[in-house]
């Protein structure tokens, strides 16, 4: 295995800074949250999501936690200072069956900025993509935004630019989720793929993510210009496309648990 091409954080220093658990084999680790989505200010926290094989004894015994969240500290690349990191260990069994299910963990893990990543990064890839249920996506995405506004709402930050970007930025993954029936690759909520925007809506959300960039404390935001983006976002209903069928996810499902076996006996 080697590491993936990143500059957020370094490779090295981000394996280091995990957890050390005993017995246990790092297979992927990728940056989530708002450096994920290329949001992040200056002083934007660091988000991780590792997935972990445990040793074949645990496994038998069933002493594996699915998930696990951590609290450590990596050296920032751009200041070289400390920052803290908060991340989740999951595990790689459960997160094969959340790639098995279309799940949005395993869409913002494994497709989000890799930092290390090894062949079964691949393999859990192509799975999520033989499985791949858009509809599932739509549902999860759309409840994140429902939840986020709720959030801001009981805060009293509904101007806040924060809130701001990040209700534009799900908008977004549920218009290109719609309008592209095929697994979405990494970059997919880039701008470019907002396929139904006119020009000066595209302008407008590119400046909304500038100043969040810049200053993520903005109290009084007019998220007004994005209203109907956003409602439209809401009524999106997945095209069709060729769904897995149950025998075929079954074969899957199977073949993903015989992959799983000859992973432990290595």
């Amino acid at each position: 295995s080697k590491p993936a091409n990143s500059h957020i954080p370094k490779p090295q220093q981000a394996v280091e800074g995990l957890p050390q658990m005993k017995g246990t084999t790092l297979i992927h680790l990728s940056t989530v949250g708002s450096r994920s989505k290329q949001l992040a200010s200056h002083d934007s926290d660091y988000d991780l999501k590792a997935i972990i094989l445990h040793s074949t004894e645990n496994y038998l015994l069933q002493n594996v936690t699915p998930n696990k969240a951590f609290v450590t500290s990596i050296v920032d690349p751009n200041t070289d200072n400390a920052v803290e990191v908060e991340g989740t260990l999951v595990d790689y069994l459960n997160m094969m069956d959340h790639a098995l299910k279309s799940h949005q963990v395993a869409y913002a893990a494994l497709f989000g900025i890799a930092i290390y990543e090894t062949s079964e990064s691949e393999h859990l890839k192509q799975l999520f993509h033989q499985a791949y249920d858009p509809r599932t996506l739509l549902v999860s995405y759309s409840g994140i935004m429902h939840s986020e506004r709720l959030r801001a709402k009981k805060k009293h930050r509904q101007n806040g630019i924060k809130h701001a970007a990040n209700i534009v930025y799900y908008a977004s993954i549920l218009h290109v989720f719609q309008t592209n029936p095929e697994p979405p690759l990494p970059g997919a909520f880039s701008l470019e793929r907002l396929k139904n925007v006119d020009s000066k809506l595209r302008k407008q959300i590119k400046s909304l993510y500038e100043h969040r960039k810049l200053d993520k404390s903005i109290s009084d935001f007019d998220l007004s210009q994005f209203r109907d983006f956003i409602k439209s976002a809401n009524d999106l209903k997945a095209r069709e496309s060729t769904q897995t069928t149950g025998v075929e996810l079954q074969t899957l499902r199977t073949e993903a648990h015989k992959n799983f076996l000859k992973l432990c006996l290595k």
